[in-house]
């Protein structure tokens, strides 16, 4: 018979997929088949196996104010699609909203969510999360470097690896859009989005490097990987060449050590690669190179003032950007109940033919191949999605949620010991903040499974800090919830 701790690695394994994470933006080939496969088939075992456990669990999750808001929110999206449903009127139509929504709301947000709340449920499983966390931002962060050895140095295995691994879209949209000079993809699908996701993680790899505790047994390799991952990390992030990643992510990495660049020479290596990155991305300006610095004087010198130049110059920015004016044009005209989850691929058409921002060709292909489904594939980002698809009762609802997620983790972070564990917490707290209240204005769609998979896990987090919270100081906490 296996232990408890075994039987929870097992599970933990469809976990690990997302912060692998060529998993998380479920855009590779079969890969969102493979982990719902995957999720569900360990939720069905797990809840056969510990039936009483996984009751329990969802109760006591149900009592704190965090997952009552949660469930406060899924049952506002529940009402209103009986709204949408009677507005539109359409049995075809709700048909398909029923089939997104269900896969939407229950699958990918809140399996995702449950299922570390359900997992990890002790210090020494956190451990291993954190441990597993760690490495796969090392394995991402290198396979990054691979794939710039790969695409500069025209490496025929290596550019094959990233063919296999990496979904087929990112080489056709390349090629249409000229963006694929150097720019470093790692297992993602397209640069800007691995560049969303080193910016999101910043924070928890900025907290790890800096702990005193240890991350692996071998003196040598945690120190080597304390010292050498953040510089490696920021200097990836300028590889991506996503102009509006690189801002962000040099404004989060400035925060963060505002206060520790007194110590000069603590971040002397990432000083000297910033320096010499920046210096050699500023001598390689040229009208025909793809350089960041280019890229990030046309979208200054042109959006403001030629639009039409602009979208034309950086296809990809003006695509994103047209996407986000029809989603508010969308939420203008439902600003109460929205078009209910994971449905603006239905409503799009009509705004997007009746745009006063000129499309784009990505917009325009986007139109073409919906045929006379009339579904239309758009970019999207937290925020815009949330209004328009929840409208504001159902964002200040999420929101609120996300709050009250934040001020527990907090709260428990104040309250439990110095360790490997509270230095997590840290950076995992900042992370939220900057994925739900930074990125969630750019590029970062709101149903991606590793949005709702981290706020699992701060939960889990706080359940376990709790154990180090007085008993009088959780009295006050039951009494006053926080919030």
């Amino acid at each position: 018979m296996l232990s408890n701790y075994n039987l929870n690695n097992i599970f933990l394994i469809p976990l690990f997929f997302v912060f692998l994470p060529t998993f998380c933006l479920l855009l590779g080939n079969g890969t969102l088949s493979f982990f719902f496969l995957t999720l569900i088939t360990a939720y069905i075992i797990f809840i056969v196996l510990k039936f009483d456990k996984f009751i329990t669990i969802v109760f006591l999750s149900l009592k704190r104010k965090p997952m009552k808001m949660f469930g406060i929110w899924c049952l506002w999206i529940l009402l209103s699609s009986i709204y949408t449903f009677f507005a539109h009127n359409n049995l075809s139509f709700f048909n398909f909203y029923i089939k997104n929504m269900g896969i939407c709301l229950l699958f990918s947000i809140c399996m995702t969510l449950f299922f570390p709340i359900f997992l990890i449920n002790n210090r020494k499983t956190l451990k291993f999360i954190i441990k597993f966390i760690y490495i796969g931002i090392i394995c991402v962060v290198l396979l990054g470097i691979l794939n710039y050895i790969g695409i500069n140095f025209s490496i025929g295995i290596i550019q094959k690896f990233f063919d296999i691994i990496v979904n087929k879209r990112v080489m056709t949209v390349f090629k249409e859009t000229g963006f694929s000079a150097g720019r470093v993809f790692s297992v993602f699908a397209e640069s800007a989005w691995f560049a969303n996701w080193l910016v999101i993680n910043l924070p928890i790899v900025d907290a790890i490097s800096k702990s005193k505790y240890k991350i692996f047994h071998n003196n040598v390799l945690n120190r080597i990987s304390k010292k050498i991952l953040l510089p490696i990390y920021i200097l990836v992030l300028y590889l991506t060449k996503s102009p509006i990643w690189i801002i962000l992510g040099s404004i989060i990495f400035i925060i963060l050590n505002i206060k520790s660049f007194k110590k000069f020479i603590y971040y002397l290596i990432p000083a000297v690669i910033v320096f010499f990155v920046l210096f050699n991305l500023l001598q390689s300006i040229d009208i025909d190179k793809n350089s960041v610095t280019r890229r990030i004087y046309i979208t200054y010198s042109t959006a403001f003032t030629n639009y039409q130049s602009f979208s034309q110059k950086e296809n990809n920015l003006a695509t994103r950007i047209t996407s986000y004016y029809n989603l508010l044009r969308m939420f203008k005209e439902h600003p109460f109940v929205g078009v209910g989850l994971n449905n603006t691929i239905y409503h799009m058409y009509r705004y997007f033919i009746t745009s006063e921002l000129p499309l784009t060709s990505e917009n325009l292909k986007a139109l073409k191949q919906s045929g006379t489904t009339y579904i239309v594939k758009h970019n999207g980002s937290i925020i815009y999605e949330l209004l328009a698809e929840t409208g504001i009762i159902g964002t200040l609802l999420f929101y609120y949620f996300i709050i009250c997620i934040l001020r527990y983790l907090n709260f428990s972070i104040k309250c439990s010991p110095s360790s490997i564990i509270n230095d997590f917490s840290k950076g995992l707290y900042k992370s939220i903040i900057v994925l739900y209240f930074i990125c969630a204005f750019y590029d970062t769609g709101f149903t991606s499974t590793y949005n709702f998979i981290i706020l699992g896990i701060a939960y889990s987090t706080y359940k376990i800090n709790m154990h180090f919270i007085p008993i009088k100081k959780q009295e006050v906490n039951k009494n006053n919830d926080i919030c």
